[in-house]
């Protein structure tokens, strides 16, 4: 029995390259329809052609089926709250907390999922239940819009309109901005998509503040790489700005280049840095060498939207790493 979310971590790196690693996030589920989901799973297991990664989810799915089989014929009336990882050579059980049942309410979280993967879907759980800054979309179909907030793992309607003119959509988006202000103060900007003649050339002709427009259907994937773009366009001017400074004779001590876990790593862990930036992927690294309690200052991670671009420039140029002291 896992007793912590926090615990969850440590099987975040338990790998099956079968795609064998089953996840199960099941909330209020009577105990008896979570017995005919796993029936229904067996059924499909039976089909898998790869014969090693069949015999590998059919055992995992065995396990689970036999524990939640056994509390069934206890009590059938039991309520499933739980987050299950399972392979064949494991069965853990975290039982959700009341927030954490909530939170699954509130954004209307489907009660029971299933995942086979390489790795157990460990940070989607944790985005689940931790993660609460949000993309601001309306959504427009014809003259419905529908104001929601996203992150990857959950969404919730906030409001829905009717907009019968290009004048009601942009006096509606600035009520939009002033009402929902304290969701906009970490994701400031609002993207405005759908299929709808509101979209008028005007329209998308104007320079609205903090608002993207899409004339468009977007996914949910789509929505946050677009917003994730408009943010790494903030990042890469900023970084453009401290590229330029290095030209200036008053400045240039300020700046640290180097390898990542040598001459970075030194002036991190002596609290050196007031900003770092660095290339994406790196970042992971940069976690894994130094203690969290010394990342007390500013990290720009920084990714290349195109080739030839002022983030293209910084990872060829300088590896992708460039810290700047407080003096």
């Amino acid at each position: 029995m896992i007793l912590n979310l926090e615990d969850l971590n440590s099987f975040k790196k338990n790998e099956c390259k079968f795609e064998s690693n089953q996840t199960f996030i099941i909330w209020n589920t009577k105990v008896d329809i979570c017995v005919d989901e796993i029936k229904s799973l067996q059924e499909s297991a039976k089909k898998i052609g790869n014969t090693i990664k069949r015999h590998k989810i059919f055992e995992g799915l065995n396990k689970i089926f036999n524990n939640l089989e056994e509390r069934k014929n206890i009590n059938e009336e039991e309520i499933i709250n739980s987050i299950f990882l399972v392979n064949e050579d494991l069965l853990d059980e975290y039982r959700l907390k009341n927030d954490e049942i909530e939170i699954m309410r509130e954004y209307d979280i489907r009660k029971f999922q299933n995942y086979s993967e390489i790795l157990f879907r460990i940070d989607y759980i944790f985005d689940l239940f931790k993660n609460f800054n949000f993309i601001i979309c309306l959504q427009l179909n014809k003259q419905d819009g529908t104001l929601y907030k996203l992150n990857e793992s959950k969404s919730k309607i906030l409001k829905e309109y009717k907009i019968n003119s290009e004048n009601e959509l942009i006096n509606q988006i600035k009520n939009i901005q002033k009402e929902f202000q304290r969701d906009l103060i970490i994701n400031d900007k609002i993207i405005i998509y759908g299929q709808s003649q509101l979209f008028s050339k005007k329209l998308m002709e104007q320079n609205i503040s903090n608002v993207i427009i899409q004339n468009m259907n977007m996914m949910r994937s789509e929505l946050i790489k677009r917003y994730e773009d408009e943010k790494m366009k903030i990042r890469m001017t900023i970084l453009e700005e401290r590229l330029r400074d290095i030209n200036d004779e008053k400045k240039v001590d300020l700046y640290v280049f180097g390898r990542l876990k040598m001459e970075i790593k030194e002036h991190v862990e002596n609290y050196m840095l007031k900003e770092l930036f660095i290339e994406e992927r790196k970042l992971k690294i940069l976690k894994e060498c130094i203690d969290e309690s010394c990342l007390n200052f500013t990290i720009y991670p920084i990714v290349s939207l195109e080739k030839g671009d002022i983030a293209d420039e910084f990872i060829q140029k300088y590896n992708g790493l460039m810290g700047i002291k407080y003096y």
